[in-house]
């Protein structure tokens, strides 16, 4: 076997294996180096291939690499080796000599040049100069010779887009009926399908009249439930893949909630997925696909703390990986249902942009905060790289805005006039909430409105005279929430803290009252609701969770301290 690896000219001990985890592997080839063009290894088998005398370079190489795989993330190793390898190869079409400040310089010229082009952004020209002067400074090259190269900024960063509505009418059905109907057909014979084979037929699925034939059934079922959990609970790539599967706890008979704890590296901290029935943005047969995922996951693997998305290959079960998502998208969505956006683009489903949807809809119902905490980020991150909503929907009304404003210019009519001649339809802010939102409302007492923009909304809009007529305020009246009959209580931790910490700061309000009278006929008909009307019907855990949250973290941010109070 020896002998005929070395007359083929591949040797096996350049051929190093890194292992990403206990079943993910990652190769590098560094036969390639040896030849001219960096050929493929069935070319350099067969010898179509140009020797170029580097045996010391790619000795060094190797070794350099095996001497940081246990401190490098495999993929950075990846990364930076697969950009060495483009740099070589441009070197040897070029006839350039390799590592020299010549090279070095031509080649980056070439880079930007292609930044110039659009080809490539600012931002993978920086990775690419960062990974090539590791490289050189690990091969023992001079660094000092990327000093003299251009330099470019990263100010062509972009988010990933939201998806639009239309976006998500295709993409999400699709979903929902693959995993809805391979489940079914997995849990009749878990056995059956977990046994077999990749290329075995084992399932099918229907869609818009047609019958597919589905082999790997259990891996398209699970990225169906990936991408579903990315919708529905904002959670991005990394904590999705080290989900643990929950256990279930219910805080009363009708109100269902799953936690799940997940270590989020970069940050360094520990956050909570959490899904439940009372979470106003996640509709009710959200929670009938959770409990069949559970059913599935159970399936799949019963063991104790089991990931909750995992793979069965042959009876092995194996944890799904972004590979696994990005062949669903290849070999799936694009041969058998492609889809196109508004503007003709490729459709596919992507967990980042799923997470970039779910942060514009907490920000338009429940705010910034809502957001962060959903998202597990801090304010900051969340102005900077979730607020660009969706670029198309963006241009469109851009779009829309100018050509009114020219159609005005040139044929002096108003506004209205030529929305009309445009055909086009004006949509309300208040509109826009309520295609986008449930009915109900969060307050900044804990407590939600059923009716926010009714008949006390108007009385609340006489009384804010110094607001323009036309504008329409959603009822703010704190104090007159506790017993109206559009008040809704939903039994969550976070909602309660900030019902618990409202009644506190009122509580604690009595010293900058002028006497108890003054403070009763401000605050003790609110207080005696909340202590008699509400806390009485809650469920005892859920009250005893919230109060563990409110001495342990304290109030919640919208009443830290007295100065949140109006007095009259």
């Amino acid at each position: 076997m020896n002998n005929l690896i070395y007359l083929s000219k591949w040797n096996p001990e350049l051929y190093i294996t890194l292992k990403k985890d206990d079943i993910h592997r990652r190769y590098i080839d560094f036969n390639r180096v040896q030849y001219f063009n960096l050929p493929r290894k069935n070319k350099i088998i067969i010898g179509e291939c140009t020797f170029a005398n580097r045996d010391e370079l790619v000795n060094k190489f190797k070794n350099e690499i095996n001497s940081i795989i246990n401190t490098y993330a495999v993929e950075s190793i990846i990364s930076m080796t697969t950009k060495t390898f483009s740099y070589i190869c441009w070197c040897d079409k070029n006839k350039l000599c390799l590592f020299t400040e010549l090279s070095l310089k031509q080649y980056s010229e070439y880079l930007y040049q292609r930044v110039q082009r659009k080809e490539i952004k600012r931002s993978s020209y920086c990775h690419i100069i960062h990974d090539l002067k590791f490289i050189f400074s690990l091969l023992g090259y001079n660094e000092n010779y990327f000093d003299n190269i251009l330099l470019v900024s990263k100010n062509d960063q972009e988010s990933n887009q939201s998806y639009s509505r239309s976006d998500l009418k295709k993409i999400l059905p699709l979903l929902r009926a693959l995993f809805k109907q391979t489940a079914t057909q997995f849990l009749d014979n878990p056995e059956k399908h977990k046994s077999s084979y990749v290329s075995s037929y084992t399932m099918t699925f229907e869609w818009n009249g047609k019958k597919y034939k589905i082999c790997s059934g259990i891996s398209k079922m699970m990225v169906a439930a990936t991408y579903l959990m990315a919708y529905y609970t904002s959670t991005n790539t990394t904590q999705l893949f080290t989900l643990k599967r929950p256990k279930k706890a219910g805080f009363s008979i009708k109100d269902e909630w799953y936690t799940m704890p997940v270590f989020k590296r970069r940050s360094f901290k520990i956050i909570h997925v959490e899904i439940g029935q009372h979470n106003l943005n996640i509709p009710k047969y959200c929670m009938n696909f959770f409990d069949t995922l559970l059913k599935v996951s159970t399936a799949i693997d019963n063991s104790k703390d089991a990931l909750l998305f995992q793979l069965c290959i042959t009876n092995d079960v194996v944890p799904i990986s972004s590979s696994t998502l990005s062949s669903f998208n290849q070999r799936f969505i694009r041969r058998y249902h492609p889809m196109t956006d508004d503007r003709g683009n490729e459709l596919l489903p992507k967990i980042s942009r799923f997470r970039q949807t779910g942060s514009q809809l907490s920000q338009i119902n429940q705010g910034e905060l809502a957001s962060s905490i959903i998202l597990g980020n801090t304010p900051n991150v969340i102005q900077k790289h979730y607020t660009t909503g969706n670029h198309h929907d963006n241009n469109k009304m851009l779009q829309e805005t100018i050509s009114i404003r020219y159609e005005q210019a040139r044929t002096k009519e108003s506004i209205k006039k030529i929305k009309e001649t445009l055909h086009i339809s004006t949509l309300t802010y208040e509109e826009y909430l309520k295609k986008l939102s449930p009915n109900l409302k969060v307050s900044a007492n804990g407590t939600y409105c059923s009716d926010p923009f009714g008949n006390k909304s108007k009385i609340f809009n006489k009384r804010s005279s110094k607001y323009k007529d036309n504008l329409t305020l959603a009822c703010a009246d704190l104090l007159a929430c506790f017993g109206c009959e559009h008040q809704v209580i939903i039994q969550s931790v976070d909602d309660i803290w900030c019902l618990l910490s409202f009644k506190e700061n009122l509580e604690e309000s009595l010293y900058l009252h002028i006497d108890s009278k003054h403070y009763e006929d401000n605050f003790k008909k609110t207080i005696d609701f909340i202590n008699n009307k509400i806390l009485p019907k809650l469920d005892k855990k859920l009250i005893k969770s919230s109060n563990y949250k409110l001495v342990n973290e304290g109030r919640h941010p919208l009443w830290k301290d007295i100065d949140s109070m109006i007095l009259s």
